[in-house]
């Protein structure tokens, strides 16, 4: 069993959507128990944050829970995490992580999974990112050391995740990321191609 805690934007919800994907996916129930992996998704964007992320890793570090360490703290501060012992540790580039370190996790704790999880008829909105990373250089923003240089997802691959949702009952979709009017700029595209 795992459960997902995120902090931060609409673009970590989404990975936290693709992560829990992923592990129901691989047969694996996400809800609340004993026997429970929990994945925080962080964000350091802004100080106030960054303190309760930490807070809450070290609640789960003397609680004894386990736990991965998920998003951009992971990605830009990772100097931040020594002292603590997370099961796992994945960043926005390295989602799909997030399976061998359930597997693990799970064979160490001896917990089997479903052999299919029905992920149908799904009414929560899908948020889907478009992008990743940024065109800028800020020196006063921490965005691009967590998310790197503008990334953008071809369209036909952003048409085949709605066409999935839409399957799935989903009736409302987020398009997000951290740069959304530079999107394209790596592909010779722009937004408005995209929403066309």
């Amino acid at each position: 069993m795992f459960k997902i805690e995120t902090f931060g934007c609409s673009s970590n919800r989404a990975d936290s959507q693709v992560i829990a994907e992923l592990l129901r996916s691989r047969g694996y129930v996400e809800g609340d128990g004993e026997n429970v992996l929990t994945i925080v998704n962080t964000c350091v964007v802004t100080s106030y944050t960054e303190r309760k992320v930490l807070k809450r890793l070290l609640e789960l570090e003397r609680n004894g829970k386990d736990y991965v360490v998920a998003g951009c703290l992971p990605a830009a501060r990772g100097e931040l995490l020594r002292g603590l012992s997370p099961v796992g540790i994945i960043t926005p580039s390295n989602l799909e992580d997030i399976v061998d370190i359930m597997d693990r996790w799970a064979r160490e704790h001896k917990i089997g999974r479903n052999s299919k999880i029905d992920s149908t008829n799904s009414k929560e909105p899908k948020i889907i990112n478009i992008a990743r990373g940024c065109v800028g250089q800020c020196t006063y923003c921490i965005v691009k050391r967590a998310r790197g240089n503008i990334q953008s997802v071809h369209p036909a691959t952003i048409v085949s995740e709605v066409r999935r949702g839409l399957e799935r009952g989903v009736r409302e979709f987020y398009l997000t990321s951290q740069d959304m009017s530079a999107y394209g700029v790596d592909i010779g595209l722009r937004l408005p191609d995209l929403l066309e």
